[in-house]
């Protein structure tokens, strides 16, 4: 959410009837133009309010309309305390109504492009007053996008090209840290002529043996503001090896120690690399993997002739839970937090399919065998199975051909290889 403070714009500013009731509508924004970073959130701020000599408050309603004049947001608004505005908005504002401090909020991130948007809000009271405020919205983009290898294997004297591409038409800084991600290696500014120019950053040899982390992300001063806006970094983990150590084993992952955040039923992949002094790499993978306790592996892969392998994991259980890979004594853990899913699997209770043998006829007459939906009910419907041309109707019982088959345990239809059978029912609605 991006916090402005507030200035006050005259009272009035529009055509309507005239009225005993003292109408107020002030515009929250920082400057004539406010400018903020892509994906911070959009809010577009207001206090109203409207009373007359007696106290009484009267209600309005509101209508924002965007630059081509199409109207984007309209609703009705209470009056707020007529007292004076402070700077700033309180937090936990909810979209279209008043909070307690007498403001109201318009979420307008769907409706914003990169570049200068023009809004303007109409606000007409039950009184039939009508006011006009107009908010000018500059959305500004910073991001750093890499395409640097997934994963690296160098020797401790080898530097490295990263490879990198900045966006942002702005003034910004490149900040790049290795192994402490909480202080910078280096900083480079970048201006705005540099955005989306590719660019390489040579990351010196590093002489320790093992996994180091490299991190890469940009920031910008927006509207003045002192703290930057950090955004989306760029990491990698990579393996600088002393040939002359032995005895050793390293693994490095771009998510080692991070948290993977996904939804249940979704597949997660998870590159990485191993170097060990060993000829066999048996990498063994492991859910909720407790580094004091008895733990079972659920995998067991042989990399031959490689470095890098790829962890493929179903996300089933709902919950925050860990993965690790393991080669020998060494391991990385990575975290997940994964969220329950929308889709319900529970069986479909009253729609089950029949399959009747006697239904079947023979391969000579080659006809396509029926299925009966909620066989018996009034919402019985049956559905023909259609075959793809030239299927395989075979007479002879003793070969492998497809079509109708006497099998020990009953009757079936064999589908051969390169033929296909499509059954058209939607099993999930």
């Amino acid at each position: 959410m991006h916090n402005i403070t507030t200035i006050e714009l005259p009272q009035g500013g529009g055509g309507g009837g005239s009225s005993s009731a003292s109408t107020r509508l002030v515009r929250i924004a920082p400057t004539a133009i406010t400018t903020i970073l892509n994906g911070e959130g959009i809010y577009l701020r207001f206090f109203y309010s409207c009373t007359d000599a007696s106290g009484e408050s009267y209600e309005g309603t509101y209508t924002l309309r965007n630059g081509n004049n199409a109207v984007v947001a309209r609703g009705t608004i209470n009056s707020g305390s007529a007292a004076t505005v402070v700077a700033g908005w309180p937090e936990g504002k909810i979209d279209g109504q008043m909070d307690q401090e007498g403001y109201n909020s318009i979420n307008v991130e769907e409706f914003c492009n990169l570049g200068m948007n023009n809004f303007t809000l109409n606000v007409v009271t039950s009184t039939n007053e009508s006011f006009t405020r107009t908010y000018s919205v500059d959305i500004k983009e910073l991001r750093i996008e890499s395409d640097a290898p997934e994963s690296m294997l160098v020797t401790t004297t080898e530097p490295i090209n990263f490879n990198y591409t900045p966006y942002g038409s702005m003034t910004k800084d490149l900040h790049v840290r290795i192994d402490d991600m909480t202080q910078d290696y280096d900083l480079i500014q970048l201006g705005s002529a540099d955005s989306g120019n590719p660019m390489i950053y040579e990351i010196p040899a590093q002489a320790t043996h093992g996994v180091h982390r490299i991190m890469l992300f940009l920031t910008a001063t927006i509207n003045g503001n002192e703290e930057s806006t950090f955004n989306t970094p760029i990491i990698r983990d990579y393996i600088w090896y002393d040939p002359t150590v032995e005895n050793t084993t390293l693994i490095a992952s771009q998510y080692r120690n991070q948290t993977i955040n996904a939804t249940q039923y979704s597949e997660i992949q998870i590159p990485y690399t191993v170097y060990t002094t060993n000829r066999d790499i048996t990498v063994e993978y492991y859910y909720d993997y407790n580094p004091s306790g008895t733990n079972i592996a659920f995998n067991k892969v042989t990399l031959d002739n490689t470095n890098e392998g790829l962890l493929r994991y179903n996300a089933n259980i709902q919950g925050n839970h860990n993965l690790a890979i393991k080669v020998g004594d060494a391991y990385i853990l990575i975290y997940l937090n994964i969220k329950d899913s929308p889709i319900n699997l529970a069986p479909v209770a009253g729609a089950i399919i029949d399959f009747d043998p006697s239904m079947l006829s023979n391969n000579s007459e080659g006809r396509e065998p029926e299925w009966t939906v909620n066989k018996g009910s009034v919402n019985e419907k049956t559905y023909k199975l259609s075959v793809s041309d030239n299927f395989n109707w075979s007479t002879n019982e003793q070969d492998s051909g497809g079509g109708y088959r006497d099998e020990e345990d009953g009757r079936c239809f064999v589908i051969r290889a390169g033929d296909y059978a499509t059954l058209n029912y939607k099993m999930f609605t």
